[in-house]
C-alpha cells in the first residue's frame, strides 16, 4: 500500500511539475495571440489550414490573430480564399512580414488591417503568371480593393500588380513595385518596422498575452508539398502515363505500382486540402476500369469513351480549379 501511494505521489508531482506552469499562464493571462504562420508557397493545402487556423482562433475567442508572412507567393486562388477569410475574421488581425511576402504573399499581407514589416523585408512584385491582360485587371482590381478597404494608396498597391502604373519618384512605367520595410512605412503601408515577434507583441500591447502558436501538422506539410504547382502536374502525369503502359502490358508490374501511387498522392493530397470529395477518386478508378474492359473489347467502343469521360471528370472535380 506504502509503494503505491509512493508511486501515486510520484505521478501527481510530475504531472503538477510540468503541467500547472502552463494552466497558471493561461489563467494571469488576460488577452491570448493567435499565431499563424504562412511560409513557403500558397497552395491550396496551405489556404485550408489557415482558414481553419482563423476559426480555431475565433472558436477560443482569441484577442488578436498575428499572421508571420516568409513567402515569394503561389496560387492565386489559394490566397483570394485567405485574403476572404482575413476579410470575414471577428477577431483583429495584424500581418508580420519577416523577410519578405511577394505575389500572392502581397496580396494576403495588405488585406490585413495593420502591417508591420522587419527591417530588411520587402513586399510587392505580384504581376500574374501566365499574364494575360485579363489576368492583369482582375488581380489589380483584388489590391486596389484591399488597400483602399484599409485606408492606404491604391495606386501603390495597383504599381504591385501592373507594371504600366507610374508613381514618380516611386515606382516608374515599366516596372513592378517592390518597396522595402522603410518605404512602406512612409508610405502607410507598414505601421511599423520591428525585429522579431517579441518586439512585435510589445508594441502591439500583447506582452504578457498568452501566445497560442498553431503549426501544420505533417499530413498538413505533405499535402502542401504536394499541391504544389510544380508537383501536381507531374504527379498527374507521371500516374495517368504509367497506367496507360501498364494497361498494355501483360500481368501487373512497376508501371502499375507508379501509376497507382502517383495518382493516390494526386487526389489524396487534393482530398486533404479540401479541394476534392471521394466520389472524383471513385469516379477516376470506375474510369480506369472502363478502360481495362475496353483492352479486351475489339475495337474502340463505349467503354473506352466512358473511361476516358469518366477518368477527365474525376481529375477535374478533385482538383483545386480546372486550368
Amino acid at each position: 500500500m506504502a509503494k503505491k501511494l509512493l508511486i501515486l505521489a510520484i505521478v501527481l508531482t510530475i504531472v503538477i511539475g510540468t503541467g500547472f506552469p502552463i494552466m497558471r499562464s493561461w489563467a494571469e493571462a488576460d488577452e491570448s495571440v493567435y499565431i499563424i504562420p504562412v511560409s513557403g508557397e500558397i497552395t491550396p493545402a496551405m489556404a485550408t489550414f489557415f482558414k481553419n487556423s482563423i476559426k480555431d482562433a475565433e472558436s477560443i475567442n482569441a484577442d488578436a490573430i498575428l499572421i508571420e508572412i516568409s513567402t515569394l507567393g503561389g496560387r492565386v486562388d489559394s490566397a483570394l480564399e485567405m485574403k476572404q477569410a482575413i476579410e470575414q475574421s471577428t477577431i483583429p488581425i495584424i500581418v508580420y512580414i519577416s523577410d519578405r511576402a511577394l505575389s500572392a504573399g502581397a496580396l494576403i499581407s495588405i488585406t490585413a488591417p495593420r502591417i508591420i514589416m522587419a527591417p530588411g523585408s520587402h513586399v510587392g512584385s505580384a504581376e500574374p503568371i501566365p499574364y494575360s491582360i485579363k489576368a492583369v485587371a482582375a488581380i489589380r482590381g483584388e489590391f486596389e480593393a484591399s488597400a483602399e478597404r484599409n485606408g492606404r494608396d491604391k495606386t501603390i498597391a495597383a504599381a504591385m500588380v501592373d507594371k504600366e502604373v507610374d508613381i514618380p519618384g516611386l515606382s516608374p512605367a515599366g516596372s513592378l513595385l517592390d518597396i522595402t520595410a522603410g518605404t512602406a512605412k512612409e508610405y502607410g503601408y507598414a505601421e511599423e518596422v520591428l525585429e522579431g515577434r517579441q518586439n512585435v507583441l510589445d508594441y502591439l500591447g500583447f506582452k504578457d498575452a498568452a501566445i497560442i502558436e498553431n503549426q501544420p501538422d505533417p499530413l498538413i506539410k505533405l499535402a502542401q508539398f504536394l499541391t504544389m504547382s510544380n508537383i501536381a502536374p507531374l504527379l498527374l502525369t507521371i500516374g495517368i502515363i504509367a497506367i496507360i503502359i501498364e494497361i498494355f502490358t501483360q500481368g501487373f508490374g512497376i508501371a502499375g505500382i507508379v501509376g497507382i501511387g502517383s495518382l493516390a498522392l494526386y487526389f489524396g493530397a487534393n482530398f486533404i486540402a479540401g479541394y476534392s470529395q471521394w466520389w472524383p477518386v471513385v469516379l477516376f478508378v470506375i474510369g480506369i476500369v472502363l478502360l481495362i474492359v475496353e483492352v479486351f473489347v475489339p475495337g474502340f467502343g463505349l467503354p473506352g469513351i466512358s473511361g476516358i469521360i469518366a477518368m477527365l471528370t474525376g481529375i477535374i472535380f478533385a482538383a483545386p480549379d480546372p486550368t
